[in-house]
């Protein structure tokens, strides 16, 4: 029996962790010095915690779990018949304690537990939030058609470095706010009344996308990247995120599937606090597979 383990950050539904039987772990976020279990905020909780964000006196702070958290997820596997874990973790070039929290908790285990057949995996995804939980996504979709261990382990690690992100963020002077932009960009983008859309990429680093668009522009220049940079055939599913308003997220779903002509399916999710936090208000992703590995070149945004 395999066994899929993220943490909350992935950004994946609950109802999709249900329907696909997926280990959740809960991430902290930290607000003016507040710590929060970030997979606690789902639907109304989530959308209260988006309203008093504007309260907000300093940037947010992100803990990942502790080792025992995964030690104890493993183990209670273990004593339900898993034989095979895959633990996937978001980019260590963007969340620097990661690898040492999982290697920790996979020593402990080897050292305190003698059951025999046991694997367990441990995957950088190379990317953060709902591009982490494409990859996370990914892996369980195989797990339910009936997929190897190891050829569920090739094929997140062989496509890892081509999932292609596009963030719209309308709230610059949230991104002020939290230190992602410079005073001199926010004011800049708010007399042009334009929307920034930032790319991310698989080292940590973003870099704006190939243009600033106005903020009713944001779903047709998603889907004309998309049909510029999507691998049609290998991208079975998509994820659009959202962190208030859903209806910029179903308006980016409904012009990839008119302009970009695409008909695999389409999950639409809303961003938890630990990265939401650092989007803002009315802030709107799109997560894919595209045909070549990112690479991004100006470090604007990290996980402090």
């Amino acid at each position: 029996m395999i066994r899929i383990i993220a943490d909350s950050t992935c950004d994946l539904s609950k109802e999709i962790i249900k329907q696909y039987g997926i280990k959740v772990i809960s991430s902290k976020v930290v607000i003016d010095g507040k710590v929060l279990n970030d997979y606690d905020y789902d639907g109304d909780t989530l959308n209260e915690f988006y309203n008093n964000l504007d309260t907000m006196k300093e940037a947010p702070g992100y803990q990942p779990p502790a080792s025992n958290n995964y030690l104890e997820a493993i183990e209670e596997g273990v004593f339900n018949g898993v034989t095979e874990f895959i633990i996937f973790i978001p980019s260590s070039q963007q969340i620097d304690d990661f690898p040492k929290v999982v290697s920790d908790a996979l020593k402990d285990f080897e050292e305190s537990n003698k059951v025999p057949g046991i694997k367990v995996k441990m995957v950088n995804t190379l990317n953060v939030s709902q591009g982490f939980g494409y990859t996370v996504l990914k892996a369980a979709k195989m797990l339910k058609k009936g997929s190897s261990y190891e050829e569920i382990i090739e094929s997140c690690e062989a496509n890892k470095t081509k999932i292609k992100d596009l963030m719209a963020v309308p709230d610059v002077d949230f991104l002020y706010k939290t230190g992602n932009v410079t005073k001199a960009g926010a004011r800049a983008t708010k007399m042009l009344g334009i929307t920034p859309v930032l790319k991310l990429g698989t080292t940590g680093k973003a870099t704006l996308a190939s243009k600033m668009v106005g903020e009713d522009k944001v779903a047709q220049c998603f889907a004309n990247e998309f049909k510029h940079q999507a691998d049609i055939e290998n991208s079975d599913f998509v994820i659009i995120g959202y962190s208030t308003d859903e209806g910029r997220a179903l308006a980016v779903k409904n012009m990839l599937e008119k302009e970009g002509r695409y008909r695999g399916e389409v999950h639409v999710m809303q961003m938890r606090p630990a990265f939401g936090a650092h989007m803002g208000k009315r802030a709107v992703t799109i997560y894919f597979l595209g045909k070549h590995s990112s690479i991004a070149l100006f470090d604007i945004f990290r996980f402090h």
